[in-house]
């Protein structure tokens, strides 16, 4: 569980704090923050290939991806794709050695 919520239907504010502490934590978060304040005021709301980086013992990369969903029935909303891509950023950082 990525954001220690409950599961199903959260509101829009909890989800958000939850994804800011989450984001927090990060070993990059200044350059999360920073691109953080620029997705927020691009008109289309969309990121690619943003990497998030976590350290610890176990360290962790995760693509983010972020898209407007667009419906009828739903405005304004975000889908978030989170895609761990850990064994492929470490084979790329032994390459570069």
């Amino acid at each position: 569980m990525l954001l220690n919520i409950k599961e199903g239907r959260n509101p829009a504010l909890v989800v958000s704090q939850a994804m800011q502490k989450w984001r927090l934590t990060a070993a990059n978060a200044t350059e999360i923050a920073q691109e953080a304040a620029k997705l927020f005021q691009k008109p289309d709301g969309m990121i690619k290939g943003w990497k998030w980086l976590f350290a610890g013992p176990d360290l962790k990369v995760l693509d983010v991806s972020c898209e407007p969903v667009v419906s009828e029935n739903i405005k304004g909303r975000l889908l978030w794709v989170f895609a761990d891509i850990t064994p492929i950023y470490l084979a790329s950082e032994e390459l570069k050695n």
